[in-house]
């Protein structure tokens, strides 16, 4: 990518034959986002970003399309043979998930009861049971959340560290009171 100066604007200017504000707010009028259009462009992210910064500090905004909102267009009508194919492998790879979990500690309920008491019995912490369980972090946490086992070595955890926290609080305390 080319760095961002006059001679890039001017560039775009020349290429799209628009001022490179309207060419910026024609990106963000189609519904592509910041990022995209700074690619397009071939800004860097970066720069492009700190270019807005300066620019809606001015007061010059773009109505860029929200990145949290789904897509309000509905989908293209299909033909019956391609709604019923869609259909029938959906179905299958719901089923193969399901089958797929069945067999993974994280699956069921009982399972995760299992690694539960793996973190107990070996005092290991969610993230090296995940290592262990070659999934990512997020995925344990998603079973933890869903399963709703409880953790008593969590809770001990959580009950020595706020023991910690109170007493180096109780010290700080005492520390002032006897310098002052």
């Amino acid at each position: 990518m080319t760095p961002l100066d006059r001679t890039r604007l001017l560039a775009i200017e020349q290429e799209f034959a628009q001022p490179w504000r309207e060419v910026i707010a024609g990106f963000a009028a189609d519904g592509y986002n910041k990022a995209v259009t700074a690619g397009a462009l071939d800004i860097p992210a970066d720069s492009f970003y700190k270019m807005l910064a300066r620019m809606a500090a001015n007061g010059i905004t773009f109505d860029w399309p929200c990145p949290y909102k789904s897509w309000d267009r509905p989908p293209k009508p299909h033909t019956e043979k391609q709604i019923e194919t869609a259909r029938e492998n959906l179905l299958r790879a719901q089923e193969a998930a399901r089958e797929y979990w069945r067999t993974k500690p994280l699956g069921t309920r009982e399972g995760f009861e299992q690694v539960v008491k793996m973190r107990n019995d070996e005092c290991l912490t969610w993230a090296r049971i995940a290592e262990r369980l070659g999934v990512d972090l997020s995925t344990v946490m998603r079973a933890r959340k869903r399963y709703g086992v409880p953790d008593p070595l969590g809770k001990t955890l959580q009950r020595n560290a706020r023991k910690l926290i109170n007493e180096r609080n109780n010290a700080e305390i005492k520390r002032k009171q006897y310098a002052g």
